[in-house]
């Protein structure tokens, strides 16, 4: 299994900081999902302490590719800086 899919699967039991070291270990790689992921820990708080600023960085790095992560990324920053900003 890859870095991200194990990310997952620890980030949805009760040891969420374990998937953020799996998505960190990916992103010399070039892992886009990694990315996506840890904005959305980031986003929550969960593992990681909560920074919403950084976790809306990390999705508009992704926003400009053309593949379903950076679909998924403007979708993200759509609800979540208008969120902020309301």
């Amino acid at each position: 299994m890859s870095s991200v899919t194990w990310g997952v699967y620890w980030f949805r039991t009760k040891e969420p900081e374990r998937a953020v070291a799996c998505w960190c270990a990916a992103f010399p790689h070039g892992c886009r999902w990694s990315r996506y992921y840890y904005g959305k820990a980031l986003y929550q708080g969960r593992g990681i302490a909560k920074n919403r600023f950084w976790a809306l960085r990390q999705w508009r790095l992704l926003s400009g590719h053309p593949s379903s992560v950076g679909r998924l990324a403007r979708h993200a920053l759509y609800l979540y800086a208008t969120e902020i900003t309301d």
